[in-house]
């Protein structure tokens, strides 16, 4: 799984021989203009180089690379850290911005700390992408555990100075420069970013002391990314990081838009408990957007919380009545609380507004095929596709009531043609499960054209896999190009036969 992780200590500088693997209880702090402070040391590795370039600068030399910089001086467990990171080197230009793939969002590169370091496989990580996002993740034993996925860094405030001149060199001089402070105190892990509180959770996976490190990762948009430490401070003496903690947790003040964010990042990476507490906390402060009611009570009912969803949604209709969006949801909430009769009322008062909503057809769909009316039930998903052809799991369904209605040739074709669509989207997670249904479910059924179909595509798409750089793919799905040049001859002697 590691085998990405590159370390490779060859140091230039040799450090003073001293007992630097017993824990220190201190407070250092280092611009690394002077040798003495520095404790880091300039050091080359497999595709990165790090040297002091006013400041600490860490060189990420080729693609897809993840490599860091230890302080070879003293182990911690609770700390605070504090650091000014400039990535006005590694800026996202917005040619890059626009090439980025939805799930790249986060920038082509980031950069940040790891603590409590005991090797590759045991520490904790905390980066910020060079597109303004932050993210935490926990290694133990040599498995990642995502604490939370990338969430928009809070802005920095505002400048008081009243001189527009003075306040643009203000900007200009700080643009690209983000002080971190990271607390870790005992399963207490917080961030501040540009002087604000960003994030706060508990969490026990690493526990254990370790070092420091500057780390940087590099995705697939750039050959070559850098960014420098400034600075650094490390406090690690327990009597004033239990103070900051204590301050900082009885002072806590993250705004509700940005627990709103929190929350989408935990429940990123499957984390539903910390969300529904961020979303809670929102709740209580107060929130005002649509969208945070519509996240807020999805979240709610992905956890069968339906009564307080249900109240979350009478607010937001009182805030915004006969909006769609909270319409949607409150037609989603009575589906999956079993209230089909109060559906039906409701669906039918919102008759007007809802005859343009695909999820609305896909629910009214749901409930004639829980009520044995197959047709009735194609017909609204087809009216579902319609209004949403890119969402083909409407299709789908729609298969599945022509199977309903023994039409086995329709509901086969129908399931061939979103199976080519799913292979020209290049969506293989979808392409193999439907695979694997129509191989079981229409075997005796298939015709020449569509065995020959289908041995084409699914050997097309083996040899695409075996050959792209296909990360987003299941690994089992990544298969040599032998596999794919066998079904390919097959679907040639096909070929031949029917010639």
């Amino acid at each position: 799984m590691f085998s990405f992780l590159k370390r490779v200590f060859k140091s230039k500088n040799k450090v003073a021989v001293q007992d630097f693997e017993q824990s220190a209880f201190e407070n250092w702090a280092s611009s690394f203009s002077n040798p003495e402070t520095r404790r880091f040391i300039e050091e080359e590795g497999d595709g990165y180089k790090t040297q002091f370039n006013k400041g600490l600068e860490l060189q990420l030399l080729r693609k897809n690379l993840y490599a860091w910089t230890v302080n070879p001086q003293f182990q911690y467990k609770n700390l605070i850290l504090q650091g000014t990171i400039d990535f006005s080197k590694t800026n996202l230009s917005k040619r890059l911005a626009n090439k980025l793939s939805q799930d790249a969002q986060a920038g082509s590169a980031a950069f940040g700390f790891l603590f409590r370091y005991v090797d590759e496989s045991n520490h904790l990580s905390f980066l910020i992408s060079n597109q303004g996002f932050f993210r935490l993740d926990a290694y133990f034993n040599g498995n990642q555990f995502p604490l939370i996925g990338w969430t928009k860094c809070p802005p920095p405030p505002r400048s008081l100075n009243k001189n527009k001149e003075a306040e643009t060199k203000e900007t200009k001089k700080s643009l690209g420069k983000i002080p971190l402070t990271i607390l870790a105190y005992e399963t207490k892990i917080a961030a501040i970013i540009n002087g604000r509180l960003a994030l706060m959770l508990d969490d026990d996976t690493v526990q254990s002391e370790g070092y420091i490190a500057f780390a940087g990762q590099n995705w697939t948009s750039e050959e070559v990314s850098q960014a420098s430490l400034l600075n650094i401070s490390l406090e690690s003496r327990q009597m004033q990081v239990s103070a900051f903690a204590s301050d900082l947790i009885e002072n806590a003040y993250i705004p509700s838009d940005a627990r709103i964010q929190l929350a989408l990042s935990y429940a990123a990476v499957s984390r539903m408990v910390p969300a529904l507490i961020e979303v809670k906390k929102a709740l209580n402060q107060g929130i005002s957007k649509c969208a945070d009611y519509v996240f807020a009570a999805r979240l709610l009912m992905s956890q069968k919380l339906y009564d307080e969803a249900e109240n979350l949604l009478h607010k937001a209709e009182e805030h915004f009545p006969n909006k769609i969006e909270i319409i949607e949801e409150k037609a989603a909430l009575l589906y999956l609380w079993g209230r089909y009769n109060e559906l039906d009322n409701f669906l039918a008062l919102h008759s007007e507004i809802t005859k343009d909503s695909s999820r609305i057809a896909s629910l009214k769909a749901h409930l004639f095929a829980m009520r044995f009316s197959y047709t009735e039930a194609l017909n609204h998903y087809l009216h579902a596709s319609r209004l949403a052809p890119e969402e083909r799991e409407h299709l789908e369904n729609a298969s599945q009531m022509l199977d309903a209605l023994q039409k086995p040739a329709e509901a086969q074709e129908m399931r061939f043609s979103i199976l080519k669509d799913s292979f020209e989207k290049n969506d293989f997670q979808s392409f193999y499960s439907l695979l694997e249904l129509i191989k079981s479910k229409d075997a005796k059924l298939l015709s020449k054209k569509h065995t020959t179909e289908l041995l084409a595509l699914e050997g097309l798409s083996l040899f695409y896999i075996a050959t792209a750089n296909t990360e987003h793919i299941d690994s089992e799905r990544k298969t040599n190009k032998d596999t794919a040049k066998k079904t390919l001859q097959k679907y040639y002697k096909s070929i031949q036969k029917e010639k």
